[in-house]
């Protein structure tokens, strides 16, 4: 079609001008590292149970990991001596939203709360933090755990033939599933 026209009665040349927009979806990759450690440390925190899921399956409390879906489990593993490096796709819309969830702490650790982020369609990361995301630019996601702490008070009872003050000796020994700790 021209890309110009004629009109002959001002007898010059106006010029049309074809606006079209293409809107196309594509696909995109981000590498991202996946990072677990104690509080106050800096090495990677073995044997935490995590998953990575598409969308925001909301706090520890109300999660329902029975009910995922495969499509929204993007990937489960155990933490070890180093992060897990796992490539996303996005693209497809304006954010796509993931969630890092730890579905069981190692042995003297509380579970965290879970880490939501997203990545944009330009592949800009945001973690949700505070009620609002905020832009990271770093290409690692860190949970950390906190020790499990507690207290254990014990007393001390007299009964038969003791009296208070009578030397007596007390034991205890610490279990966790039948075994002595």
């Amino acid at each position: 079609f021209p890309s110009s026209t004629f009109n002959a009665l001002k007898g010059h040349r106006e010029s049309a001008v074809l606006n079209t927009q293409i809107l196309i979806n594509k696909r995109a990759n981000a590498s991202l590292n996946f990072s677990k450690i104690a509080e106050g440390g800096t090495e990677e925190l073995p044997g935490a149970e995590l998953m990575l899921v598409k969308g925001n399956v909301g706090s520890r409390e109300s999660m329902d990991l029975e009910n995922l879906s495969q499509e929204q489990i993007v990937e489960q593993w155990t933490s070890g001596k180093n992060p897990k490096e796992l490539v996303l796709e996005y693209g497809l819309s304006q954010y796509t939203v993931f969630t890092m969830v730890e579905k069981q702490a190692p042995d003297g650790y509380r579970t965290a709360e879970n880490i939501m982020f997203r990545i944009s369609d330009r592949g800009i990361i945001e973690k949700y933090l505070y009620g609002r995301w905020q832009q990271i630019n770093e290409t690692t996601i860190q949970m950390i755990d906190q020790k499990a702490t507690g207290n254990l008070t014990v007393t001390k009872g007299v009964s038969g033939d003791k009296k208070p003050g009578d030397e007596t000796e007390f034991t205890f020994t610490l279990k966790k599933n039948g075994q002595t700790c």
